[in-house]
């Protein structure tokens, strides 16, 4: 197995005030709401409200079978939006934060992880306006609501793996002669003698260039 992505949209529990015994196994999590991403922290109506009912500390909960044969991989977690503030737990312990409501972020889990068993994953997500998180400290004409609003996912990788590939071109003067492709790799790697070999395929003949 190269790569493999799980999504952890299914499954979560809701709570409008976050509480730090949330993160603890034994929380009686049944006075939560069951609810799936993505999610607002708050329903609003249609009609006049006030915007300040979406700003809370919130938490979600869930939870997450770790497979065994996930031991000796690199297994990273990623929350593609959370409004405006979150604190990540994974049994109790503090994994990651992030602190802009627009932007995705990844935590490395491997070493939190319980494998062959039940882990508690917990979000903290605070919707309150803050001056010092994007968007807020100028002029916005727009309802920032909160909450997790988009993907939650695991991907679980070897501990050897590509992280990103960026393909750009350089053709200088518009000749044909003198155009370049250029690839830039970010590998995670931890031992040496690995090496990385790229074909470029003739869309035309279907030859590979090494």
């Amino acid at each position: 197995m190269m790569s493999e992505r799980i999504y952890l949209n299914n499954d979560w529990k809701f709570a409008e005030q976050f509480e730090a015994s949330m993160t603890e196994a034994a929380y009686d999590d049944s006075v939560m709401q069951n609810v799936r991403l993505p999610h607002t922290c708050k329903e609003t109506p249609l009609h006049y409200f006030d915007e300040h009912c979406y700003q809370m500390v919130s938490g979600y909960r869930r939870v997450i079978e770790a497979e065994e044969a996930w031991k000796g991989k690199k297994i990273l977690l990623t929350i593609d939006g959370a409004a405006h503030d979150s604190e990540v737990f994974l049994n109790g312990d503090k994994v990651g934060e992030h602190h802009c409501g627009y932007t995705a972020f990844t935590m490395d889990i491997s070493g939190v992880l319980r494998y062959g068993e039940k882990n508690i994953l917990v979000v903290k997500v605070d919707s309150r306006e803050d001056l010092n998180i994007p968007p807020f400290g100028y002029v916005i004409d727009y309802m920032t609501y909160g909450g997790i609003y988009r993907d939650v996912y695991l991907d679980i990788k070897n501990k050897d793996y590509i992280e990103d590939i960026f393909i750009r071109t350089n053709i200088g003067q518009m000749d044909d002669q003198n155009a370049e492709l250029i690839s830039e790799v970010t590998v995670q790697r931890t031992q040496e003698g690995l090496f990385l070999k790229q074909s470029l395929k003739n869309k035309k003949t279907g030859e590979y260039q090494h």
